[in-house]
């Protein structure tokens, strides 16, 4: 319900609406949104906490009142259904917007209420509460119902996020903008384990103390690589399953409470889940919070349809919703985006540390026909092709002559044990494992496992600023790769390395390109030079900390 808390909204014929519709679907709460610091809102609060209590329901728990909130209307699709009670109306402003918001709206028939059409159901207000009840219950979800529908177990699920929204939303509105740190920035990550995405920000987090940030870190899933943490003793770093409330309302109800605790001016996203996302975007809506999303490109946004297509998700929001509700985006290169948002767009590039010299840390030396493969092997990082490249390499460097080996570190992904067998049947063919092609298995430190190679192998279908070649690049290591994401801001053909289209090319022209920089000394000495170059340049961490501070302080309007 939305309205100023007065008689004539008949807030408390809605109370006793709600204890009877309680005893048939018990889930159900009251949200109301509407001032109660003026004329009779103070008698009328009263009245609803008396009534409440009588009837066995409780303010705070069973009916919230959310008090004035700007722009009320935003928060429409979270509902399941819209409730006026009025007594007398002209034409409810409210009434109208939820039936804009195509929310099923349930009003009593007096004023201009029936102009609203045949998307409202109109009851004259003395009919008994069971008319009100049976009318709700038509519009709200149940377990038969099948198509665009969720299971009870999926509402269950959502509608704890939702109830847990109102009273952080209410909360978090009436936060005045000068209590909040502007400095402070939380942000919230799906897990620590291998990954680029993730070693990106762990190393950002090392770096945004330097440049005035000062950033808290919630992890939602599992830490499975804990040496990332290293160097983060002086920040903040929350780990956000519990066991006495996980899932969504446990997820939820722990970033609001970090957002409140350090009365953070931001909030990033670094790969979350959509719903997550949604929910917690839509409670800052009305707060001066800023909230920006860091998203590798265009990915985000098939994910975000992924996510919510199928039409009533049990929300009512979308990802257009959503990616208007945000004050930024932030893509890893530099691309077109494929929807318009109302914030801003920036394009800021991972960072990689550069060593002072080639390489420095134990000055090893370069094995020329080392290729190093370096990452998980899914089904998007062309596995299947890597035991025919080092078959045309052996045919490249003819017989009895030593062939440049393929050294793969990563292994094959758990979530995909089928790509396993299916290279071990289908790729292989019965044939041996080539004599050049070695498989290491996963690395906590890929950067120190190809310090000695000659060059780097990546073919993918999806990047965003790829971390494995940013760290080989740095280490004066050429790239071969496929011209994916951002790679081609990376990998520059004949100045940093060979950079394919697309869609990789046969397994004998990779191996050519890989065959020239193994054999070239002159040609890969002068790739070695140029990759530390550009990444000094471009990719260094100094720069990607410098970039986002200057995003942060700039939507505080301190830049």
């Amino acid at each position: 319900m939305i309205g100023r808390l007065d008689a004539q909204k008949n807030y408390i014929r809605a109370v006793s609406i709600l204890a009877d519709l309680r005893k048939e679907t018990p889930d159900c709460i009251l949200v109301i949104i509407g001032p109660w610091s003026f004329g009779d809102g103070p008698k009328c609060k009263d009245a609803i906490t008396r009534t409440a209590k009588r009837l066995g329901l409780e303010v705070g728990i069973d009916i919230l009142l959310l008090g004035g909130l700007p722009n009320a209307s935003r928060y429409l699709p979270a509902f399941d259904a819209f409730l006026n009670t009025s007594l007398w109306e002209g034409l409810s402003m409210a009434c109208m917007e939820a039936v804009v918001a195509k929310v099923p709206c349930i009003a009593s028939l007096v004023g201009g209420q029936k102009e609203l059409g045949k998307d409202v159901t109109l009851i004259d207000i003395a009919e008994p509460n069971r008319t009100w009840v049976s009318a709700i219950k038509k519009v709200l979800p149940t377990s038969e119902e099948t198509g665009t529908q969720k299971s009870r177990n999926l509402l269950g699920y959502i509608g704890d996020g939702l109830a847990v929204q109102w009273p952080w939303a209410s909360h978090f509105s009436a936060i005045d903008e000068c209590s909040l740190r502007k400095d402070k920035v939380l942000f919230v990550t799906l897990d620590l384990n291998v990954g680029g995405a993730q070693k990106s920000l762990c190393n950002l987090m090392r770096e945004l103390p330097r440049t005035g940030i000062s950033p808290i870190l919630a992890v939602n899933g599992k830490i499975g690589v804990p040496s990332y943490l290293s160097g983060l003793d002086d920040i903040p770093v929350v780990h956000l399953a519990g066991s006495d409330d996980s899932g969504l309302r446990g997820r939820i109800s722990r970033i609001c409470s970090l957002l409140d605790r350090y009365k953070c001016g931001s909030l990033c996203f670094w790969n979350v889940d959509a719903l997550t996302k949604s929910m917690i975007a839509n409670i800052l809506a009305p707060s001066p919070i800023r909230v920006i999303d860091v998203s590798p490109g265009p990915m985000l946004y098939s994910e975000l349809s992924e996510e919510f297509t199928g039409g009533d998700n049990g929300t009512s929001l979308s990802a257009s919703y959503y990616l208007n509700s945000l004050d930024a985006i932030v893509n890893k290169y530099h691309v077109e985006s494929p929807v318009q948002i109302k914030g801003q767009t920036w394009s800021i590039p991972n960072g990689v540390y550069v060593p002072d010299c080639l390489r420095p840390p134990a000055k090893i030396q370069t094995n020329p026909f080392k290729i190093a493969v370096c990452g998980r092997l899914s089904p998007s990082k062309y596995p299947e092709l890597l035991p025919d490249i080092a078959r045309e390499l052996q045919t490249l460097a003819g017989e009895g002559q030593k062939a440049p080996e393929i050294h793969v570190y990563g292994g094959f992904h758990k979530h995909h044990p089928h790509l396993a067998r299916r290279f071990i049947s289908d790729v292989l063919d019965g044939q041996s494992v080539p004599e050049n092609l070695f498989f290491h298995g996963p690395t906590d430190f890929p950067q120190l496992a190809i310090s000695d190679a000659g060059c780097l192998l990546m073919l993918s279908k999806d990047q965003g600023c790829p971390n494995a070649s940013l760290e080989a690049l740095s280490l004066g290591i050429p790239v071969v790769a496929n011209a994916t994401g951002g790679v081609g801001e990376q990998v520059i053909t004949d100045v940093t390395g060979t950079l394919f289209p697309e869609a990789p090319p046969p397994p004998k022209d990779i191996a050519a390109a890989l065959y020239r920089i193994c054999t070239d000394s002159e040609f890969r000495s002068r790739l070695s030079e140029n990759a530390i170059l550009l990444t000094r340049q471009k990719f260094s961490m100094e720069s990607m900390a410098t970039n986002y501070a200057n995003l942060f302080l700039s939507l505080q309007g301190l830049y």
